[in-house]
């Protein structure tokens, strides 16, 4: 697949405007290099400026109705689907595959590509999750101890924090990092770590949802 380049909001997602989204504006963090995205302040600015203050998530956000939205279908623990119930969370645009290989830093200028999966009212802090465990899944192969105490660690960081308080989903973020899990699996159906990936999602599950069960793939 070639990388489709993006270098300001209005050819980032459809129609979205260069004020509304002003994060994805190249250059905001110039100059820079990936090093420098990957820091959580960095990444909490970008993916904060990306938020809809002014909307609420609509149940039929890609993956969000499939995955998170209750019912015998959804794979995720029925106290996690009833905390997700109760969220009134904020819309972003997001990218889908938000990583470290798909944003590129020439001149003190950022362009993200390969847009195939954005989103207009998106997931809020999916796009932060990915960019954070995929390196670690499919770079540094880390084993699911590791991965769970990632992602535990960025759960809990202050920027994370902050942003999650911006989006709404403060209280219910293990919620919203577990359906993170469960749509790389059976909605996007990742291929590449899966297996690691479904690891990750039953031990989280048994971590933060104690005595609940996952429905099967």
């Amino acid at each position: 697949m070639g990388a489709r380049e993006r270098t300001g909001p209005a050819q980032a997602a459809g129609n979205v405007s260069d004020a509304r989204y002003p994060g994805v504006r190249a250059g905001l963090f110039s100059p820079g290099s990936i090093a420098q995205l990957r820091r959580r302040k960095k990444i909490g600015e970008l993916l904060g400026s990306w938020l809809t203050a002014k909307q609420r998530l609509r149940s039929g956000t890609r993956g969000v109705a499939a995955v998170v939205g209750g019912g015998s279908e959804s794979p995720l623990p029925g106290a996690c689907q009833g905390r997700w119930a109760e969220a009134r969370v904020h819309p972003a645009l997001t990218h889908g595959d938000f990583a470290p290989w798909n944003v590129k830093v020439s001149r003190g200028q950022w362009t993200v590509l390969d847009w195939e999966r954005g989103e207009l009212a998106g997931v809020p802090g999916w796009d932060w999750f990915h960019f954070v465990m995929q390196p670690a899944v499919l770079v540094r192969r880390e084993r699911t101890e590791s991965l769970l105490s990632r992602f535990e660690h960025l759960l809990d960081s202050a920027h994370f924090s902050k942003y999650a308080e911006q989006a709404g989903i403060g209280e219910h973020r293990r919620a919203l990092a577990l359906a993170y899990l469960a749509c790389c699996t059976r909605v996007t159906r990742q291929t590449g770590g899966r297996e690691q990936i479904q690891k990750l999602e039953r031990a989280a599950a048994a971590r933060w949802f104690p005595g609940k069960r996952l429905t099967p793939v």
